[in-house]
């Protein structure tokens, strides 16, 4: 028979009445730089392992999902169903030479389910935004016989993933695929307003729909020390290995760009009263995504200690829209991560079997402006909180650090990132025993 955890369904369809509509809306801070590319990229690590800047490409655990390497879902205990949603405020504040400008905004980072289909196979599916776009940029100019001219620009949208991942374990090694989904709108658009008398101004509007197939494989091999010299270790040591690699996908996209001329219009909000129109075209092409890999390595020592290491790399220089390259780099990435449990299997104390965790990453992002590839860094914290009542864990995380520089009249970004996340586990096709 099926053992009900009422509480623990309770609780998941509270967390998706209020969130799950989220995602095909989703928002972010306002950065100029999420104009460039397809935007801010998102991370896929959940908040367990944003704890630990990040790491996730070889860490396997039984009572969480791991979405960075699918190779892990064979570690899913038997019977197990795992539900997780996380939720995360971002904060940004934008300086340059002069000036500061803060923002922030609050939205649901990921949405996931996973669960064993045998001892030997694992799968996993879920819903999370990919990458958003969130920009006003203003930018004056004077232009010879014409006199003062205003840019704006301004854009918005973004792309959400769904996901369907299965993992298969073969003696000490799990191999894993997720197949995705991507879709989304991507809107952007320009104002050119003048300031010579008699001149109609001019508005450009863009309007991109986005869809195709992604796919994302993955391999870990587990190595246990348990005994040395043939004396049992009191602490075993286990080390993972993983790998990973993004398939270069090809989205289709439907653009409809719209252009008119006006004279009237407002400023705070902007709306402008159209004129003529003199573009009005839509067209069909494709958004190359290219491909990437990454590699980690990691030590756990008797489920107290746990440290590793993550390198990633994408070659966004080859991202083409509609078949014009965009002048972007490519994007590397190494993590460095620790966790923590002072006694897991403590009955005195409750915060000796909490998880306490801490990272640092370095960037180069895929941002090239003004010669020169702008770079991330960042240090996070965290912390597990298991709920036993619920057989539920409570995580979260907070990083903070910066991306770009003032230098050559550019931007830099300090950023703050406040995660909160829950790992919901029930037990399926549980029989019961009778005397």
């Amino acid at each position: 028979m099926l053992r009900n955890n009422y509480s623990n369904y309770l609780l998941a369809v509270l967390l998706l009445s209020v969130f799950s509509s989220s995602c095909f809306a989703q928002t972010s801070v306002s950065s100029p730089y999420s104009r460039y590319g397809l935007g801010n990229i998102s991370e896929t690590a959940f908040q367990s392992n944003r704890g630990m800047g990040g790491l996730a490409m070889a860490l396997r655990n039984p009572e969480s999902i791991n979405l960075s390497n699918p190779a892990s879902y064979t570690s899913f205990k038997r019977n197990s169903f795992i539900f997780e949603i996380g939720v995360q405020t971002d904060g940004l504040q934008l300086t340059n030479t002069d000036t500061s400008q803060s923002t922030y905004n609050t939205s649901l980072s990921y949405l996931s389910f996973g669960f064993p289909v045998t001892k030997f196979w694992g799968s996993a599916f879920g819903l999370r935004p990919f990458s958003t776009i969130n920009y006003m940029v203003t930018d004056e100019q004077t232009l010879a016989n014409i006199g003062d001219v205003s840019y704006m620009y301004e854009g918005t949208g973004g792309i959400n993933e769904v996901y369907w991942g299965n993992a298969f374990r073969i003696g000490s090694f799990s191999v894993g695929a997720n197949v995705s989904y991507l879709f989304g709108p991507l809107s952007k658009t320009r104002s050119e307003i003048f300031t010579l008398a008699n001149t109609f101004h001019y508005y450009t509007s863009e309007q991109t729909n986005i869809g195709g197939a992604y796919l994302k494989g993955g391999v870990q091999y587990e190595y246990v020390i348990d005994t040395v010299g043939g004396a049992a270790l009191k602490n075993k040591v286990t080390i993972i290995a993983g790998v990973i690699m993004d398939a270069g996908a090809s989205l289709r996209g439907r653009r409809t760009t719209v252009g008119v001329t006006f004279d009237d219009y407002l400023l705070e909000p902007f709306l402008i009263l159209p004129k003529d129109t003199v573009l009005n075209v839509t067209d069909t092409g494709t958004l190359f995504l290219p491909g990437g890999y990454g590699l980690g390595l990691s030590v756990d020592i008797g489920n107290k200690w746990l440290v590793g290491f993550d390198y990633y790399s994408k070659n966004w220089s080859e991202f083409k829209s509609f078949d014009i390259q965009d002048s972007l780099g490519d994007y590397t990435k190494v993590v460095l991560g620790a966790q923590f449990t002072p006694d897991p299997k403590s009955t005195s104390s409750y915060f000796k079997t909490a998880q306490y965790r801490i990272g640092y990453h370095q960037e180069n992002t895929y941002l090239m402006l003004s010669g020169q590839q702008l770079n991330k860094s960042g240090m996070s914290f965290g912390i597990g909180l298991p709920l036993k009542r619920i057989q539920s864990t409570l995580n979260l995380a907070f990083e903070f650090g910066t991306r770009g520089t003032t230098d050559n009249s550019l931007l830099k970004e300090n950023y703050w990132i406040a995660g909160f996340g829950i790992t919901l586990i029930d037990i399926w096709f549980l029989k019961r025993k009778y005397n």
